[in-house]
């Protein structure tokens, strides 16, 4: 790629959702704009290869109905967004597979869930007053919802052990990436808001199809995929090929340990790990259900297992149904694929045995940690170093929504300050 002889309004480098949703701020408040990505493909985490007729996500992940700025950005009905369940197939420490749903939008299964041996009868009411006071807003990052974690504030919101080892733990593991509920518990009301709000969901054709949308709805020529970043400054940005790319202003959208490659002085984050097993079966294992299976037993590797092909169109070619196996911690995805069938065959029989093994990832780093420490910490977090802007869900919480708020967020303001630049307020020559 040539560079172009007259400089442009700004550079942002990385094709992430942050930076896409960036450039399409940039774009809108009038600004020439390019968009460097390294991949060849935009979309950063979130993103999905092909093989042999199945679409498979960079692990597993949804994108949840009600966050504020997808629906803001995105052309949700566009996608062909397919809906799960509101709630979950939960394997209990005796093999026994019990429902739990959302009452007030599953009604029909009041009965299952109010049955089902999660917890007391009075950790259900408490779970019915936990939707009631956060289904309305996200709560308030006060000290109350920060500083303490997800376990200890349900302990204090008075949720017994029970509940808390059979039905919280196993439902916010694939969330957190974590199963000790450890993360600050501020993210689980952020994430049980929306997730009461709206539902979790699947494009169709995997997850890929979101930063594909957003690129798509930028101006031709405004992304430059292939084009992998050596350094940058505040008002340029050279190439590994040693070309010279100029604006008036400069976006760093990467993660947070690109971005301290670049900027020292920038605090670490660290960052929760996740795997994912996929396989191919000819009959779904969740046949008749829309929901994800949660491993509440206490043992193994597995946390959660979904089948994409049963939620939306195109994971998988008919007659056919793929399998997504979800594990967490330090070295999840580094066990042999025959491990993981071996435990799923003790959950789900046999059958097991006649699923195909399509490919494993394992992701270092799938999600910012978001312990109080960590949330804390984001204080500190400059959003401009040596006069480069900075977004990312590393400034924030790690979600699909918080990455794309970052990168609106960081637009404004860039644009707020070109405009000044360019336009600045006349002296006053009145004494005083």
């Amino acid at each position: 790629m040539t560079p172009e002889s007259a400089p442009l309004d700004v550079i942002v480098v990385g094709g992430g959702l942050a930076g896409l949703a960036c450039a399409r701020g940039l774009v809108e408040a009038g600004l020439r704009v390019r968009l460097l990505e390294g991949a060849d493909e935009v979309g950063g985490r979130v993103n999905s290869d092909e093989l042999a007729g199945f679409i498979l996500d960079h692990g597993f992940q949804v994108l949840l109905t009600a966050y504020p700025n997808c629906q803001e950005l995105l052309d949700m009905p566009a996608l062909g967004l397919g809906r799960f369940d509101p709630g979950a197939l939960v394997q209990l420490a005796n093999n026994k597979l019990c429902r739990v749903a959302d009452p007030l939008r599953q009604p029909r299964h009041l009965l299952t869930t109010a049955l089902a041996p999660i917890g007391t009868l009075g950790d259900k009411l408490r779970v019915l007053r936990l939707r009631a006071l956060l289904k309305d807003h996200v709560p308030a990052r006060t000290e109350a919802w920060t500083a303490v974690s997800a376990e200890a504030w349900l302990r204090a919101f008075g949720f017994s052990e029970k509940i808390i080892v059979r039905f919280f733990r196993p439902f916010f593991t694939g969330i957190f990436l974590e199963n000790q509920l450890a993360t600050s518990a501020w993210m689980l009301g952020y994430t049980y808001h929306y997730f009461t709000r709206g539902f979790a969901a699947l494009p169709a054709g995997g997850m890929r199809a979101i930063p594909r949308q957003l690129a798509a709805n930028l101006p031709a020529g405004v992304v430059h995929p292939n084009c992998a970043v050596r350094t940058l400054d505040s008002t340029s940005v050279t190439l590994t090929d040693g070309s010279i790319h100029r604006a008036k202003a400069v976006v760093a959208a990467v993660d947070g340990d690109t971005a301290q490659h670049w900027f020292p002085q920038l605090p670490g984050r660290a960052w929760q790990a996740a795997g994912c097993y996929y396989f191919a079966a000819n009959t779904s294992p969740l046949t008749g259900t829309r929901s994800i299976w949660l491993n509440a037993t206490g043992r193994g590797q597995i946390s959660q297992i979904a089948v994409p092909s049963d939620i939306a169109a195109g994971y998988a070619p008919a007659d056919r149904s793929l399998i997504s196996i979800g594990v967490v911690g330090a070295d999840a995805g580094a066990s042999d694929p025959e491990e993981i069938r071996a435990e799923a065959a003790t959950y789900f029989g046999p059958c097991v045995h006649d699923w195909d093994f399509l490919k494993s990832y394992a992701i270092p780093k799938a999600l910012p940690l978001a312990t109080p420490a960590a949330l804390a910490a984001l204080a500190l977090r400059p959003t401009v170093i040596d006069g480069v802007h900075l977004c990312g869900d590393h400034l924030n919480v790690g979600s699909i929504d918080a990455a794309l708020a970052s990168g609106s967020a960081t637009a404004r303001t860039v644009a707020q300050q070109l405009r000044i630049a360019e336009h600045p307020r006349p002296r006053s020559d009145a004494g005083g």
